[in-house]
């Protein structure tokens, strides 16, 4: 299988992301948002944010629940995008 998803697709997401105007402004869970809602395969259909930091949808072609109550802050980039790439390969 062809992982949609590899490191470098999510870095340029990343800095897509964190360039955007006031970002650095958004909560832990707002830009974990944005981040999931970025690369869940098929945009804003069938993806799910939950208030309690679960990000339901479609990821490297799969359905898949990311728990982000355990995710590093965005902030901390190789941190992050590390944990990003194992809750999508796991």
């Amino acid at each position: 299988m062809t992982l949609r998803n590899t490191l470098q697709t999510l870095e340029q997401i990343y800095h897509y992301l964190t360039e955007r105007p006031h970002f650095h402004r958004y909560s832990q869970y707002e830009r974990l948002n944005a981040f999931f809602a970025e690369i869940h395969d098929t945009g804003s259909i069938e993806f799910e944010a939950g208030q309690s930091y679960l990000f339901k949808g479609i990821f490297n072609g799969k359905p898949k629940v990311i728990d982000g109550s355990k995710a590093p802050a965005l902030a901390h980039k190789q941190e992050f995008l590390s944990w990003v790439q194992q809750q999508l390969n796991s």
